[in-house]
């Protein structure tokens, strides 16, 4: 762990996930349980997620595309300062900024509709 905290000329050496660090703005991705592109197709439904004082909401409408509710969700955590894409599972991963993610409590707060996604807390391992 001491090694985590290890800078070097001002810098960390290693980002949280223990790797090197070798661009400016390291990544650390992560994901929601239960999250993902594949939703009931038969409403429309509005998730909310309020991460690291961010709130990204995200409007599964049954009418859209798949590919363009991917695009839609991308910028509305581009404009949370997150990134996000999907993995094989088709679940949606979330990237932070490696100094955000050291100040984060690591705890999401989703709001949704229905039993789909519920209101509650979530706890992310770290």
């Amino acid at each position: 762990m001491s090694w985590n905290n290890k800078q070097l000329f001002g810098r960390y050496v290693l980002d949280s996930t223990f790797a090197p660090i070798q661009v400016d703005a390291p990544l650390i991705e992560f994901a929601v349980p239960g999250l993902d592109i594949d939703r009931e197709r038969y409403r429309d439904e509005v998730v909310s997620l309020y991460i690291n004082h961010r709130l990204v909401a995200l409007a599964f409408e049954r009418t859209e595309d798949r590919e363009v509710l991917l695009e839609q969700f991308k910028m509305m955590f581009a404009f949370a300062k997150l990134q996000l894409r999907l993995n094989q599972n088709q679940e949606l991963v979330i990237g932070m900024a490696d100094n955000d993610w050291r100040k984060w409590d690591g705890q999401v707060f989703v709001s949704g509709q229905g039993a789909v996604m519920p209101k509650e807390r979530r706890s992310l391992l770290r």
